[in-house]
């Protein structure tokens, strides 16, 4: 079926392109209630968008967008975490209402999918702090190299690092721990993505005797909500959810350049 064959060409949020997808094997389920025909949202992990807390419970920046959208919207949606391969299936068949994922450039998927809310770059950057460092773009040029990485966070075709015996890692929890490990020397470059380093240079520098630099490393088109076309009248509630979204961007409370909540990018770029 062609829609099979299309979903083996997505990145959808950590699979393929983002190598080992972090998947509760539990097939855990999250509701948000409204007295209304209940629909699926099927997803997969990629922190920090899509994660897990204890208990089973599930958070991110676009599981909250997510989720206040469908309230405004006024629809009851249930966030399902599968295996790739069920989402895959379950897509195929009909059955789920919303997913999210990132598109790759062979794939048209406006062919396949109504596109609920628009799409925004997320790009894996590495940051430096020390002068006339080279900019490494391979997996090959990191090998015996001082890296710093997030834990939990996927590195899409650079995940292969991690398991690098030749490589110093250092995998701590907080942006803040990471940069810390930059400003003592523990690593030379530290690989996350650019959207949870929003205002960095204000954040975490106070004088102006270091300078944060960066380059890029891989860019997908992230889709935080779509709808497949295989789902009965999945237009009309895409439509619904993309109707919230104008009205919720309009009234400041969704952030339109990051795609997410205005209370999230204030989160994100406080200064301690």
């Amino acid at each position: 079926m062609r829609i099979i064959a299309l979903l083996t060409s997505l990145v959808l949020f950590s699979t393929y392109t983002f190598a080992e997808p972090f998947v509760n094997k539990n097939n855990s389920k999250t509701h948000f209630t409204e007295k209304k025909t209940l629909l699926q949202h099927y997803f997969l992990m990629f922190p920090p968008y899509w994660q897990e807390e204890e208990n089973n419970e599930f958070t991110g920046l676009h599981y909250r967008l997510a989720q206040k959208l469908y309230q405004h919207a006024n629809l009851n949606v249930e966030f399902i975490n599968v295996p790739y391969q069920q989402l895959q299936y379950q897509v195929a068949q009909g059955k789920t209402a919303f997913i999210n994922y990132g598109e790759t450039k062979k794939v048209r998927v406006n062919d396949n999918f109504h596109d609920c809310i628009p799409p925004i770059p997320i790009t894996l950057r590495v940051y430096y702090i020390k002068e006339d460092l080279p900019q490494l773009m391979s997996m090959e040029e990191f090998t015996n190299k001082n890296i710093i990485v997030m834990h939990a966070i996927p590195l899409g075709n650079f995940e292969g690092l991690k398991s690098d015996k030749s490589i110093n890692l250092m995998r701590p929890r907080t942006i803040e721990a990471a940069i810390q490990g930059l400003k003592r020397n523990r690593g030379d470059y530290f690989i996350v993505y650019e959207n949870i380093m929003i205002d960095a240079q204000k954040r975490f520098f106070s004088g102006a005797h270091q300078q944060l630099k960066s380059y890029p490393l891989m860019t997908i088109l992230g889709y935080p909500i779509v709808t497949p076309k295989t789902f009965p009248g999945g237009e009309k509630i895409c439509a619904k959810v993309s109707a919230s979204y104008k009205e919720l961007v309009n009234k400041g409370v969704i952030n339109e350049k990051y795609r997410i909540l205005t209370s999230d990018l204030n989160e994100l770029t406080s200064v301690d």
